[in-house]
């Protein structure tokens, strides 16, 4: 029997938590309803949901703060944002952190939501790499581990040769590394060999960057992608997470921090099972 879909809704309006469990539990979905980050915390304590959503503004603990002490412990279950408030800093933020969908309110119709619930539930569940079929050798055999994780395969796509120089000056020389600054080189390259990560600078005009990820996650359904850029606006910081980018890194960030941040989605690609 296939297991019914238990949602939380953390908002502190109720007009809010009433249409958005309407809509909900039209797909049979079940339905728990949360006034503060605190309640929804406590909820979590002892019951089990595959989805979350929570509205940024909630009163004392923000629903930002939520979702990162939600994603302390649990990588993979799906987070809606919702907001009447949306930002640059707040949507960078919940992407590093994995939500799904970052939505703003008032909703134009509250069954989108429902839809993009849906399309959540609906990807494949290695966004944060937790449960990973190992592949298997010519024999049949699963591969082993190696150790200290594996090599990854890497492909670069950055237009501008400084920034491809500097993101190469922070991938690790035990990879497999290829660097493009054509779109077409890019495509061909993962065409050729799919990549375990895709690292591109936001600075892409024919096909723009967010058509070129789309492209190149069809090419190579399981990729990872990390984008870098200066500064984006919030429709594109939205795009990437509907595109499911796992780390946004801002060219203006001190160079260790740079380091850190990839090496934090590297290193649990090293350790993920071999897809």
């Amino acid at each position: 029997m296939k297991k019914q879909v238990r949602i939380l809704i953390v908002d502190d309006e109720p007009i809010i938590r009433e249409v958005l469990q309407v809509a909900f539990e039209e797909q049979a979905w079940q339905v728990m309803k949360a006034d503060s980050g605190e309640d929804a915390a406590r909820r979590l304590e002892d019951e089990q949901f595959e989805v979350l959503v929570v509205d940024k503004n909630l009163p004392g603990m923000s629903g930002v703060e939520f979702i990162r002490e939600v994603r302390k412990r649990d990588r993979t279950i799906r987070i809606l944002l919702i907001t009447a408030y949306g930002s640059v800093e707040s949507a960078v933020e919940t992407l590093n952190l994995g939500i799904d969908a970052y939505l703003e309110k008032p909703f134009p119709n509250v069954y989108d939501v429902a839809r993009s619930v849906k399309v959540a539930l609906g990807r494949f569940d290695d966004r944060w790499l937790s449960d990973l079929a190992p592949s298997a050798d010519s024999s049949g055999r699963a591969a082993a581990p190696v150790a200290g994780g594996r090599n990854l395969a890497v492909v670069v796509g950055a237009p501008d040769e400084r920034i491809r120089t500097w993101i190469l000056q922070h991938v690790e020389r035990r990879d497999a590394v290829e660097a493009y600054g054509t779109a077409a080189e890019v495509l061909e390259a993962v065409r050729r060999r799919a990549p375990d990560l895709f690292i591109v600078e936001a600075g892409f005009a024919q096909p723009d960057t967010t058509e070129l990820i789309a492209q190149v996650r069809k090419a190579a359904p399981r990729v990872a992608c990390i984008v870098i850029a200066e500064s984006l606006p919030l429709v594109a910081i939205r795009a990437l997470i509907d595109l499911q980018v796992q780390t946004l890194i801002d060219t203006k960030v001190d160079s260790e921090k740079l380091r850190r941040q990839i090496n934090d989605l590297v290193g649990r690609l090293r350790t993920a099972a071999h897809v």
